[in-house]
């Protein structure tokens, strides 16, 4: 059985712009939850904004001390009550949203813009953005909003949530065998759109860039466009 410290270390956003390394309380998994123990997290473009706490200001965090992050992967050590998809020490990457489960969109498949959105209360959850992320040694995760990574690297699954909505963008766009795509902004979701674009069946990649990430998009296979 793994030990579960009393403790653990997290990075706690203090107000706009600055933060520190604190020892805090572990959190304690409630209904249909997991405690996760983080191995990897990636830095989100939105991070940063959240860190500097001016753009989203009152929105994202919510408060502070606030602990960010959402693009994270680890393994179950512990299930809350009522958490049945989930073992300990499964494998898993989480994605950012949980919804309340019982609003119109929740009903449809729709949970990432749950009519509750922020409503703890009522059940919603935005992991590194409404309610503690993973920017820590341990994170409460509802079982929901995991997903199991078999033997994949722990890096490479915190992008796991990142790489649905690229694969959601290729979906809407009926990409068909043989064609040839163009993805403006190679960005990590931009690049992600491309990769999944051509595994999708396109004959060929163009990427409308410049500098660095248009070198990247090239050396992935792309045709890159330099605007």
């Amino acid at each position: 059985m793994t030990q579960i410290p009393k403790n653990m270390k997290a990075l706690v956003l203090t107000g706009p712009g600055t933060f520190e390394i604190r020892d805090v309380d572990t959190p304690a998994p409630g209904r249909e939850e997991t405690l996760v123990k983080v191995a990897a997290i990636a830095i989100c473009g939105t991070d940063p904004a959240i860190v500097e706490g001016v753009k989203f200001k009152g929105l994202w965090p919510p408060g502070y001390p606030f602990i960010p992050g959402h693009e994270f992967a680890g393994t179950v050590v512990q299930l809350g009550e009522s958490a049945t998809r989930f073992k300990v020490g499964d494998r898993v990457a989480a994605e950012a949203h949980k919804g309340c489960g019982f609003c119109r969109n929740c009903m449809i498949g729709r949970y990432n813009i749950c009519e509750n959105y922020g409503k703890v209360d009522k059940g919603h959850r935005h992991y590194g953005f409404t309610v503690p992320g993973g920017y820590a040694e341990y994170v409460v995760v509802s079982e929901r909003s995991l997903h199991p990574i078999g033997d994949m690297p722990f890096d490479e699954a915190t992008d796991v949530d990142t790489a649905a909505t690229a694969l959601q963008a290729v979906k809407r766009g009926r990409v068909s065998a043989g064609e040839d795509i163009c993805v403006f902004g190679p960005g990590a979701i931009g690049l992600l759109c491309f990769q999944i674009g051509l595994a999708s069946g396109a004959a060929r990649g163009f990427v409308v860039g410049r500098k660095h990430r248009l070198a990247l998009a090239k050396e992935l296979g792309a045709i890159p466009i330099d605007y």
